[in-house]
């Protein structure tokens, strides 16, 4: 795992969270926001004690209760078809991505990167436990 180098580690990850992106923006209904159910434990528990307790101050900051899920949820409900339009354009499709990256020659799948599919997988499920905002990771179900 030591030789991937930090960019093609980005590159490779840009391609899951765009297939995420487009798998959620492909809904006819927005995603539903639910109340944080993450403790300080669950993450410590993964990270360890150093890193998990910094992840979690910036995990913290983002944790929603029932009333705001609730207030987030009409609002995307009121929002979702233009909302869902802009961010569709805005971003690049998974292909395109892969493709401009299998381009450049740099890795695009893990096993480019030599790491297992669970280790992948387990990193993209947890990778908005150590980020202060919220992204489509956050909306993973």
């Amino acid at each position: 795992l030591a030789d991937a180098q930090h960019g093609e580690q980005v590159g490779v990850a840009a391609i899951a969270v765009a297939a995420i992106q487009r798998a959620i923006l492909g809904r006819d209904a927005p995603p539903v926001i639910r109340p944080s159910r993450i403790t300080r434990d669950d993450v410590v528990a993964h990270f360890g004690p150093i890193l998990g307790e910094a992840c979690w101050r910036e995990l913290e900051q983002k944790h929603i209760d029932a009333a705001r899920a609730e207030a987030l949820d009409a609002r995307l409900a009121r929002s979702w078809p233009a909302l869902q339009a802009e961010l569709l354009a805005a971003g690049a499709p998974p292909d395109r991505i892969r493709a401009i990256l299998a381009s450049a020659g740099a890795p695009t799948t893990p096993a480019d990167l030599h790491y297992p599919d669970a280790l992948f997988a387990t990193a993209v499920a947890h990778a908005h436990w150590i980020r202060d905002r919220f992204t489509f990771l956050d909306l993973q179900e």
